[in-house]
């Protein structure tokens, strides 16, 4: 794949899901046979149909997403059949090689056998409230990392000022339920968050303007469409300074309301919006 298209992330990964994600999406689908020269071959068909370069790399994240929810779903019923935990890694290497990744050596088969079974295991765990009492810390005002709305630990939940804990990379893949992993959240963000699995998972597709937009259909861009182009900046953010996502999350601020774009002369896509 062309290194100007997508290249190794340098973020620090801090759950066993972001590791999981990165492993698959940044070294081995490359692996797979031909599938190195075929990413590189559709790169320009990418760069047309998407309108930028980086389509290609969101569609390579969201298989990575796709491919992972597949082997997390498959683990989490088969280990309840297997009573010997010494045969697990041999289990899912035979998914994997069967169904997913047939052709993959086997020391990378191995590899990712583990990482799967350590994501799964950190998948749906409850925070503590040590964890949660940490992440808050000394804080006179607690805010919504995304909208900045001011919540309440004393709030009840049909309350707008309910506090809520946003896990930045979701438990149901392996995202662990630790402190570096989590930031405080208002029902709304959390609704609109909940279970995304990076930036890619949300659909941008349809995010289509004018090549001059008027400043109502910048404003009717949706909570989903804005919060991935936030994700984005925090990814790219975190790859740049090689920060983990909740750093980067932290260093960003909340979600800007405004948006701009690129003059391009042609139609607006996700990836020439700008934020303000």
């Amino acid at each position: 794949m062309s290194p100007r298209l997508l290249k190794i992330s340098d973020m620090k990964k801090t759950t066993a899901g972001e590791k999981l994600f990165y492993l698959i999406r940044d070294e081995l689908i490359d692996l797979m046979g031909v599938s190195h020269a075929r990413w590189s071959n559709l790169e320009l068909l990418f760069e047309h149909i998407g309108g930028d370069t980086k389509y290609a790399g969101y569609i390579k994240g969201a298989v990575t997403v796709h491919i992972i929810r597949r082997l997390l779903r498959f683990w989490e019923v088969e280990k309840r059949l297997i009573a010997d935990e010494s045969l697990y890694v041999r289990k899912m290497a035979d998914f994997i090689k069967r169904e997913v990744f047939p052709g993959l050596d086997a020391g990378s088969v191995s590899l990712l056998s583990r990482a799967v079974i350590r994501a799964e295991a950190a998948s749906f765990k409850p925070i503590k409230p040590q964890v949660k009492a940490n992440v808050i810390g000394e804080r006179k005002a607690i805010r919504c990392y995304l909208c900045n709305r001011e919540l309440d630990k004393k709030a009840k939940e049909k309350d707008e000022s309910y506090l809520t804990f946003e896990h930045l990379w979701p438990t149901s893949i392996g995202g662990d339920s630790i402190e570096d992993n989590l930031l405080p959240a208002c029902k709304r963000c959390q609704k609109v968050t909940k279970d995304t699995a990076s930036w890619e998972w949300l659909n941008v597709h349809n995010l289509v303007l004018p090549s001059s937009p008027s400043d109502e259909a910048l404003i009717s861009v949706s909570h989903p469409v804005r919060f991935a182009k936030h994700y984005l900046e925090a990814i790219r953010l975190a790859d740049e300074s090689q920060l983990s996502l909740k750093d980067s999350f932290v260093r960003l601020g909340p979600m800007s309301h405004t948006l701009t774009h690129l003059q391009t002369g042609l139609p607006i896509t996700f990836f020439d919006l700008r934020t303000v």
